[in-house]
């Protein structure tokens, strides 16, 4: 999958008056997001030795691990961390479908959306966790997206915010004190290969760019923001 996306970000007195004006303009309420995000990385480092003439670069990437909730009280909100203190808590984690996801660096070079190739699959029955550990890969942290979301067209508009868990407290908090939102539009393309449909992804985004103007300036952050790999 090729995902096309563009990013912006507003303070959080904006928040109502964006919302407000997202929902004129799409014609829906919007969703609410609660996200559960692991991260994995591989326990050992691959280093293969590379012959002449085999090619560049083996890169190994983090395995981003995504359970969808629609709000708070459908699921209880638990933390990986917090879990192993509690057997009914590591099966009820564990047991959740999760989705899978890898992804590559943005293409680099003068463009006008950011453009990054999506690995992601899904495990719908069985012990996620143990999946993980028997590809050789370790629990490296966690985080929380809490939100809104909108559909326009084509394009898929997020405004979210990253939450962590408070080891005091044992709740989650704010990860930015500034309490700003970001907020990300995109459109998932089937195959990298589909020109025509990447094209008109672009397009739309373009057009998503220009009704928002003054609203919020959307654009492309560094492609390195986007970096997953294992150094």
């Amino acid at each position: 999958m090729q995902q096309i996306s563009l990013y912006a970000k507003i303070n959080n007195s904006q928040l109502k008056i964006c919302l407000h004006a997202l929902a004129s303009l799409t014609g829906m309420d919007p969703t609410t997001i609660l996200q559960h995000t692991m991260v994995w990385a591989p326990a050992q480092k691959y280093t293969p030795k590379i012959l002449p003439g085999q090619g560049g670069q083996l890169d190994q990437y983090r395995i981003h691990v995504t359970n969808d909730s629609k709000s708070e009280e459908t699921e209880k909100i638990i933390s990986y961390v917090q879990s192993k203190d509690s057997k009914e808590d590591v099966e009820n984690l564990a047991n959740r479908q999760w989705h899978f996801q890898i992804m590559e660096m943005p293409e680099a070079g003068k463009q006008k959306t950011t453009s990054q190739s999506i690995s992601s699959w899904s495990v719908k029955k069985g012990d996620s966790f143990q999946f993980l550990q028997s590809l050789a890969y370790k629990f490296q942290f966690e985080y929380w997206q809490k939100g809104f979301q909108f559909v326009y067209g084509n394009a898929v508009i997020q405004l979210t915010r990253i939450h962590v868990l408070d080891e005091t407290t044992k709740s989650i908090k704010l990860l930015d004190p500034s309490k700003q939102w970001l907020v990300k539009v995109y459109i998932d393309v089937g195959h990298l290969t589909d020109i025509e449909a990447l094209n008109k992804a672009v397009k739309e985004l373009e057009k998503v760019k220009t009704e928002l103007h003054g609203l919020m300036n959307l654009e492309i952050p560094d492609r390195n923001a986007f970096d997953t790999r294992i150094r």
